[in-house]
């Protein structure tokens, strides 16, 4: 969560000057609290999106011309190497001549080389902070349409919910597997880009596994946290019955104290209230409240992955079907 929340603060200080709002200086990010709307969000995402394309597209064209200068490098120094070795004393006038021709296009190529290398190098960094922040754009938006749910959803719905969250993990799961391309230093025999991320299929099997995938792990993620927060609130419940029974025990024996014909100078209420904690039940009390309220949108939430993991599958068996025919 901190890695994610980390990433969508790189994101917004990105996007603030996109979207006209001033970025505030010195300001931590934790700070900015700036609410995008749809409309914003898409420009964002948007703007990501074409940036990560272009880079890429500059990084695979960039490598494969990287690749044809250090070819000619390793040329030019086999040549080199052999016209020393048919003159090695330096006694051919034009031996030499066509050594130092050879030596000047050597000198060409490696400065070429070395600039190309300078800028792969800054255009990589660019590439890889877009990529993570586009990255953390699309988490943020499937969780979010993960969690937004609406009662009674028709069939249409969530077929339409399913659709919009198959682009947004298919988009996803591309550039993760771009990013890893490209975050390798070394050369690849396989270079991949971003063919385009305004159109995908929605109802392949490719995709439709995908989107499962993500469901299967986010319903097992939700189920153990909601287990997790079921123990935390009995827990917290216990706690605030003993206390109760605290606080009930030394009231007794206040009034006990009070009948008796001993000096009043005994236990007060404020004493009371320090022993029992009176803080300490309030901030139980308002976390059983909020493990209460998480329980409530997990469940929903929960619910509404198992129905779209119904559609999904159901889609896939009818492609299967298809196949049979």
């Amino acid at each position: 969560m901190k890695i994610r929340f980390f990433f969508l603060c790189e994101v917004l200080s990105l996007a603030l000057p996109i979207l006209g709002f001033a970025a505030p200086l010195n300001t931590p990010p934790a700070s900015s609290g700036v609410s995008l709307s749809h409309q914003q969000w898409k420009s964002v995402l948007s703007e990501f999106e074409v940036s990560v394309f272009s880079l890429s597209q500059w990084l695979e064209k960039s490598q494969i011309e990287k690749k044809k200068i250090q070819q000619n490098i390793s040329d030019l120094e086999e040549k080199l190497a052999s016209l020393r070795k048919e003159d090695p004393d330096g006694s051919n006038v034009i031996n030499e001549i066509r050594i130092k021709g050879v030596l000047d296009e050597l000198k060409e190529k490696l400065e070429k080389n070395s600039g190309l290398q300078h800028q792969w190098d800054d255009k990589q960094k660019e590439f890889e902070q877009k990529a993570l922040s586009l990255t953390a754009l699309y988490n943020d938006r499937i969780e979010m349409e993960l969690e937004n749910t609406e009662t009674n959803q028709g069939v249409g719905q969530i077929d339409g919910k399913l659709t919009d969250l198959t682009v947004l993990i298919k988009k996803r799961t591309q550039v993760q597997t771009l990013l890893k391309e490209y975050t390798k230093k070394g050369d690849s025999e396989k270079l991949l880009s971003v063919a385009s991320l305004k159109s995908f299929k929605t109802n392949d099997r490719e995709s439709l596994q995908l989107t499962l995938d993500l469901f299967r792990d986010r319903k097992k993620d939700l189920e153990e946290q909601l287990e997790k927060w079921s123990l935390e609130t009995e827990e917290a419940k216990n706690e605030l019955k003993l206390q109760g029974k605290m606080q009930d025990f030394l009231e007794d024996i206040r009034h006990i104290n009070e009948d008796s014909d001993f000096p009043q100078g005994g236990l007060k209420r404020h004493d009371l209230e320090g022993i029992v904690g009176k803080t300490q039940k309030n901030k139980l009390e308002a976390k059983l409240l909020e493990l209460q309220n998480k329980i409530s949108r997990g469940q929903v939430t929960l619910v509404q992955i198992t129905q779209l993991m119904l559609r999904a599958e159901s889609q896939m068996n009818s492609l299967n079907e298809r196949k049979r025919k």
